[in-house]
């Protein structure tokens, strides 16, 4: 097993491919949306966070730089996104290993780190040491219900996302 950290900029159009094609495991859009969506929403020092085994792409997520802002101050955080893994290796906690190397990443930058989920996820980013934040939560340009959790615990009434991820 290999796990690589990669730059959105130095990330290969064949790499991207593979992790479209992954992710479309999980979020049923066509291979060429997902790739869109990298276009439009990554940064160049965004981070894909890789597992390989033998070559092979079996679990991903993806580390974005965001915004936020807590009683009208802003600030830059990490913000986790797109976890998955190849559901040939569901069940083998690959997903509990991307996202813990995913933390470790965040927690060397020495930077709030924050991730939107549905209720079904909360309990597994939980026990991956991630607290639910339990006050309000604005997303520009995103108007569906999701949990955030953080890496260490917030107090504020409301946060302020720059972008969903």
């Amino acid at each position: 097993m290999e796990i690589k950290f990669i730059p959105h900029a130095k990330c290969s159009d064949n790499l991207l491919y593979k992790i479209s094609a992954l992710k479309k495991q999980h979020w049923n859009y066509p291979v060429q949306e997902h790739l869109r969506w990298f276009k439009a929403n990554l940064s160049a020092d965004d981070v894909h966070v890789c597992v390989f085994i033998d070559g092979s792409l079996i679990a991903y997520t993806t580390v974005l730089n965001i915004e936020y802002k807590i009683q009208n101050v802003a600030a830059t955080a990490l913000g986790i996104g797109s976890v998955c893994v190849d559901k040939e290796y569901l069940n083998q906690k690959y997903g509990f290993f991307v996202v813990q190397a995913a933390t470790i990443y965040i927690l060397r930058q020495n930077i709030l780190g924050f991730l939107l989920c549905k209720d079904d996820l909360v309990p597994f980013y939980e026990k991956n040491n991630w607290a639910r934040y339990a006050g309000d939560v604005t997303i520009a340009g995103f108007n569906k219900y999701c949990n955030l959790l953080t890496t260490q615990p917030i107090s504020a009434e409301k946060i302020t996302l720059n972008k969903p991820f």
